[in-house]
């Protein structure tokens, strides 16, 4: 799902657990949720990023 947001597998996984933040690694996986339009980005630091979906 980190890897991956946009695929299908993640889309189902986030809708099935209702997952609605997401906290990563900014430098390894802010990226992948960056690139997707169903997240937006609420808090970043060096190495953190908070990521709501929409």
């Amino acid at each position: 799902m980190i890897s991956a947001p946009k695929s299908e597998f993640a889309k189902k996984c986030f809708e099935s657990l209702n997952v609605h933040a997401v906290i990563v690694n900014t430098q390894e996986d802010a990226g992948q949720f960056l690139n997707d339009d169903s997240f937006n980005r609420i808090y970043q630091n060096d190495e953190l990023s908070v990521f709501i979906r929409q």
